[in-house]
C-alpha cells in the first residue's frame, strides 16, 4: 500500500510531467492543473499533518522557492506557469526522507534542493550548444557574421546555437539586411520562439522540464552541489 510520502512523490511527477507537456506544446498551462494539484496538497497536509517540530524547516523552504520563483517572474527569468510549478510542487513535496536515494544526500531543505538541481540541469545547455557548434564548425557557423568581433561570436558559441529550422529557442541574431548578433534581453513570459530558417537562437526550453528532471534527480540523489564538490 502506498504511504504519504509515495502518493505525494506520484502526484509531483504527474504535475510535472503534464505540465512540461503541455508548456512545450502551447507556452502556456492551464490554471486547473495547478488548481487541482494544489488542492491535491492541501488535502494531504490535512490528512498527514506533519510534526510540529517539522513545520519551521518546510515554511522555512517554501518560503525560499517561493521567494525566487516570483523574483524570477517579475524579473521576465521565468514565465508565471514556471514560478507557479515551483510554489505547488513545493506544497506537495514539502519534505523528503530519502528512501529511494541511491547515492547522496536529500538536503536540509527539499524544495530549494529541486530547485539547485534543476538549475544546474538547465546549464548543461551550454555543453549541448558547444557539442552542437563543434560539429558545426566546418559547414561555415559565423558565414555572414565576419564583420562580429570574436567575443561575441565566443558568446553566441555558448549560449546558442544556427539552426536550419528552430524549435523551442528564442533568437539572439538581430533582424535587418546585416547579420549581427543582438544578445538583448528576451523576457521568459512574453518573447517569441523563433520562426525564421538559418538563424542563430539560444534554447527556450521551459523551465517547467528542468523542474520535473531536476525533482528525479532528487529523489534519486539528493543534492547535486554536495554530491558533486
Amino acid at each position: 500500500m502506498l504511504g504519504p510520502e509515495e502518493v505525494r512523490i506520484l502526484l509531483a511527477l504527474a504535475m510535472l510531467s503534464l505540465a512540461s507537456a503541455w508548456d512545450l506544446r502551447s507556452r502556456s498551462v492551464s490554471d486547473w492543473l495547478w488548481i487541482v494539484f494544489g488542492a491535491a496538497a492541501a488535502i494531504l497536509f490535512a490528512l498527514d499533518v506533519p510534526a510540529a517540530e517539522e513545520l519551521p524547516m518546510m515554511i522555512l523552504g517554501l518560503g525560499m522557492v517561493a521567494g525566487v520563483s516570483f523574483a524570477a517572474y517579475r524579473t521576465g527569468l521565468f514565465g508565471g506557469a514556471d514560478a507557479i510549478g515551483v510554489v505547488v510542487l513545493a506544497l506537495l513535496v514539502p519534505e523528503y526522507t530519502g528512501r529511494y536515494m541511491q547515492a547522496g544526500e536529500p538536503g536540509l531543505l527539499f524544495p530549494l534542493t529541486v530547485f539547485t538541481n534543476a538549475l544546474l540541469i538547465s546549464a548543461l545547455q551550454i555543453a549541448a550548444n558547444v557539442a552542437r557548434n563543434l560539429s558545426s564548425l566546418r559547414r561555415g557557423l559565423f558565414v555572414g557574421f565576419e564583420q562580429e568581433s570574436a567575443s561575441k561570436k565566443a558568446v553566441a558559441f555558448l549560449i546558442g546555437y544556427r539552426a536550419t529550422n528552430p524549435r523551442f529557442a528564442f533568437p539572439i541574431e538581430g533582424r535587418g539586411s546585416q547579420r549581427k548578433f543582438d544578445f538583448g534581453f528576451r523576457n521568459a513570459e512574453t518573447a517569441d520562439y523563433e520562426s525564421r530558417k538559418d538563424v542563430w537562437v539560444t534554447p527556450g526550453i521551459p523551465f517547467l522540464v528542468f523542474l520535473l528532471a531536476g525533482f528525479v534527480v532528487s529523489i534519486l540523489f539528493g543534492d547535486l552541489v554536495s554530491l558533486l564538490f
